[in-house]
C-alpha cells in the first residue's frame, strides 16, 4: 500500500506532539508551525525545503513505528481507532435499542392480551 503524504497538522496529530514541541523537533518556533497549519491562505507559509524533509522523516518514522503485526500503515491505523471509537458510541445505543424495543413489545403484547380477554367475553 502507498503511504499518503500527509500535511503538517496531520503529522503533528498524529505524533501526539502540540505546536511548541513539535516546532523543537523540526528546528522553528510554535508561531512558525502555526503559520504552516494555518487554514487562512493569506497568513499560511509552506515549509522550506531542509524542514520539509524533517516533516517527511517525522511522517515516516511514526508510519514505521505504527505498522501493526499485519503490516498495516498509518492509514490502517487510523480506521482502526476511528472504528474502536464508533463501537464505544454503537455498542451502548444498541443495548438503549433493545430495551426500548423489549418495553414496545411487552405493551405490544400486553394490548394484544386485553383485546383477547375482551373478545373472549
Amino acid at each position: 500500500m502507498s503511504k499518503k503524504q500527509l500535511n503538517t497538522s496531520e503529522i503533528r496529530n498524529l505524533t501526539g506532539l502540540n505546536q511548541t514541541e513539535f516546532g523543537k523537533r523540526i528546528g522553528v518556533t510554535r508561531d512558525t508551525v502555526a503559520l504552516w497549519e494555518s487554514k487562512d491562505p493569506n497568513r499560511q507559509t509552506k515549509p522550506r525545503q531542509d524542514h520539509a524533509l524533517k516533516l517527511l522523516k517525522i511522517q515516516r518514522e511514526y508510519q514505521e513505528n505504527t505498522e501493526d503485526e499485519n503490516g498495516s500503515s498509518v492509514e490502517n491505523a487510523i480506521e482502526k481507532m476511528i472504528k474502536d471509537q464508533l463501537e464505544k458510541m454503537i455498542i451502548p445505543l444498541n443495548e438503549k435499542i433493545d430495551k426500548l424495543s423489549e418495553h414496545i413489545l411487552k405493551n405490544e403484547l400486553k394490548k394484544i392480551k386485553n383485546e383477547l380477554k375482551k373478545l373472549k367475553k
